[in-house]
């Protein structure tokens, strides 16, 4: 009996574990996975990281409810344990149908979250769009924040996220609960079953094709607003400068500024928002920054038309004064009459200066509807400007009989001005000639020189300019004045002049570098080359100041040096020895024995090297014969001290092989010995020559000798 009432009770508890489970399971099922307000609309992918909080809290719940049904069906487990050798079987079939139940709910919650997500995202639910979308120009670019290609990639990685949530809740296995598994083969996790389902499969793709559809739609409203693409693409800052730069009509200015206004208005009309399947695209910012980016253009042509419409006013009253002021002076001198006359011609063509100051007026009318403030200044002189130019027209209506009056005066002054020019021109040129051409190098510096050609330069200078007015004035009478021929002369010969001085300062500087250095240091070729580009010089200037002294003595410097360049090279020979330098120094009576390292450039001046040159020539070609006598006889000795005997081992010694090629090479030297030995040049190498005289006849001897004594030794080899 009381075994009776103890399974009794272990039922009830069974069937009460089991209605929790099935409890817990309507808790799966009912918990939905995704979690938004049905009258908001999100913002900065809001509604994204809302999920990730969503998820984070189903998850826990889904592990919470996971562990509790562990709990009872663990608690199931021991009641009915070693009862029956059923009980295993039982139990298996227990787990299955609570995995079941479990898959079912799961099955369920997915698809309902999955259907309610494509509802909100199609618009069938009735409810706001999910996500808000801003359209905003940023770094001359126009876009989304966030673009919608941030929120389809959120809105695909948000409906992946939500079938693998399923992932918490695993199947519950035997081997959970220490039976044996007879499982044939172990339970697919519940994830892998409901996401190849074909109802999961087709609403996630719908979801999926939905946020690529709305991102495209959404991209394409960008489109709408290509006609302002002036406004934030194109660089104002250098637009307004080209513009300033194109004098614009006013009429111009007027339209341009006038199609900004109606860009603004055009923006206006534009919508604030639009709705496109689950995205509200909020264009206020956009709005804003194009309108007042437009505004901010028409400002700016407004500017550039009030700096036009002053400085073209400022310009038109100053010139009228100016006018006025030249038109009223006395016409007493050629200054005042030609300023009268330029004034006169100026004002020819009237018709353009009042066209000009009706363009003025109107810019100011265009400004003053723009309520734009303007100056008092400017003001006055508009309310001005109408009687200063009737007041101009009166004065220039009377300027012809004013001017002719004048000419006759102003003649008078030119042909007594004429008069005194030719006079000056006469004594400068007289001066110049007795004074520049006489410069003596001998006793000027080339600095004083210049100084004198400046002074005669400044002198015709300002002849220069004087006939330059002279011809002007003469011109008003429609004299044909031409420029003085002796005037012109001059600053020919005064440039020549400066030329020629500069170039023979330049000349000096060249050899008082040089007077220091000793002849090794001296480069030949280089001092060779700037010889003959002054000797070029002073040639090409023969024909034009040929007889001056400066251009004479400039020539004769040249020469010198230019004859004892070969001397110089022959002195720089490398041939040249001690025994050469004394005998040139014996030759030119130098004080002290003096070679190249030594003998400085200046030097050679002092000593006369230049008198001797045939000398020295001499002993610097003897120098050349001598060295090729050394080279020789050293490479004498540097070969011989090289060559060995060919010897081969023989029994208990050695065995010469040939000297038929030592022989040759000894006959071959003597030769050439002996005709070194006949040269009149070899008179520094005889003891030397007798030295390897002695040593080919020893070789000689040395070979026979040991050839002998072969033959001898072995008799028969």
């Amino acid at each position: 009996m009381r075994e009776a009432d103890n399974l009794k009770e272990i039922v009830k508890l069974f069937l009460s574990r089991k209605g929790k489970i099935t409890d817990f399971c309507c808790l799966v099922e009912n918990s939905l996975l995704l979690s938004w307000t049905e009258d908001e609309s999100y913002r900065d992918l809001s509604f994204y990281k809302l999920q990730a909080e969503k998820r984070i809290e189903v998850a826990k719940k889904f592990t919470d409810t996971s562990e509790h049904v562990f709990e009872l069906v663990q608690n199931m487990f021991y009641d009915f344990k070693g009862r029956s050798e059923h009980v295993a079987d039982a139990f298996q079939d227990l787990l299955s149908d609570i995995n079941s139940q479990i898959e079912n709910s799961l099955r369920k919650n997915v698809i309902t979250s999955l259907m309610t997500l494509t509802g909100a995202m199609n618009g069938t639910t009735g409810r706001l769009p999910l996500c808000v979308v801003i359209s905003e120009v940023r770094s001359n670019y126009l876009g989304f924040r966030p673009s919608m290609i941030e929120i389809r990639d959120c809105v695909n990685t948000m409906t992946k996220n939500l079938v693998n949530l399923v992932k918490v809740i695993k199947p519950f296995c035997v081997k959970d609960f220490d039976i044996e598994n007879n499982e044939k083969q172990p339970r697919r996790l519940f994830v892998e079953t409901i996401s190849e389902l074909d109802e999961v499969l087709s609403l996630v793709a719908e979801v999926m094709n939905e946020s690529s559809l709305c991102t495209e739609q959404v991209n394409a409203q960008l489109e709408l607003w290509d006609e302002f693409k002036s406004l934030w693409d194109m660089d104002k800052d250098s637009y307004m400068r080209r513009y300033s730069k194109a004098r614009y009509s006013v009429q111009r200015f007027k339209q341009d500024i006038d199609r900004y206004m109606k860009i603004v208005m055009d923006i206006r009309n534009k919508p604030d928002t639009c709705e496109i399947g689950f995205i509200r695209v909020d264009n206020t910012s956009l709005k804003s920054y194009l309108e007042h980016q437009s505004l901010s253009w028409q400002a700016s042509l407004t500017d550039l038309l009030r700096q036009k419409c002053e400085k073209e006013l400022f310009e038109g009253w100053n010139k009228l004064h100016e006018s006025k002021s030249i038109l009223s002076a006395p016409l007493t001198d050629f200054s005042s009459l030609r300023l009268a006359v330029q004034c006169k011609e100026s004002w020819i063509g009237q018709q353009s200066f009042e066209y000009q100051l009706d363009e003025i007026r109107d810019g100011f009318f265009v400004l003053n509807d723009l309520n734009v403030v303007i100056e008092d200044e400017v003001n006055m002189i508009l309310k001005s400007f109408p009687d200063a130019w009737t007041s101009l027209k009166e004065s220039l209506s009377m300027a012809e009989e004013l001017i002719n009056a004048g000419k006759k005066t102003v003649k008078q002054q030119l042909d007594s001005n004429l008069k005194s020019f030719l006079n000056r021109v006469d004594e400068v040129k007289i001066n110049f000639m007795l004074n520049v051409p006489q410069l003596k190098p001998t006793l000027f510096e080339p600095e004083y020189a210049l100084e004198v050609v400046s002074a005669h330069q400044s002198i015709v200078d300002n002849l220069y300019n004087e006939e330059k007015e002279l011809i002007a004035g003469f011109s008003i009478f429609g004299i044909d004045m031409h420029f003085n021929k002796d005037l012109g002369d001059l600053l020919a010969i005064l440039s020549v002049s400066r030329s020629v001085w500069s170039s023979y300062n330049i000349w000096k500087t060249r050899i008082a570098e040089l007077s220091d250095l000793t002849l090794q240091f001296i480069d030949l070729a280089q001092f060779e080359n700037a010889i003959q580009d002054f000797s070029n010089y002073t040639s090409g200037l023969k024909s034009s100041i040929g007889q001056w002294d400066i251009l004479v003595a400039f020539d004769c410097s040249i020469e010198i040096y230019k004859a004892i360049v070969p001397t110089i090279g022959q002195l720089k020979n490398d041939a040249l020895r001690s025994r050469h330098w004394s005998i040139i120094c014996r030759e030119v009576g130098a004080k002290q024995d003096f070679d190249v390292r030594t003998l400085r450039f200046h030097e050679m001046f002092k000593i006369g090297l230049a008198r001797h040159k045939e000398f020295i020539n001499e002993v610097s070609n003897s120098a050349t014969k001598e060295m090729q006598i050394e080279r020789a006889l050293k490479n004498f000795e540097d070969k011989w001290n090289d060559l060995s005997l060919d010897l081969s081992p023989y029994k208990s010694a050695y065995k010469i092989r040939a000297v038929d090629e030592i022989q040759e090479i000894l006959d071959e030297d003597s030769v050439i010995t002996c005709t070194l030995k006949t040269s009149r040049f070899s008179a520094p190498f005889r003891d030397k020559i007798q030295q390897i005289e002695s040593m080919f006849s020893q070789i000689t001897d040395t070979l026979l000798s040991l050839l002998s004594l072969q033959v001898s030794v072995h008799p028969n080899e």
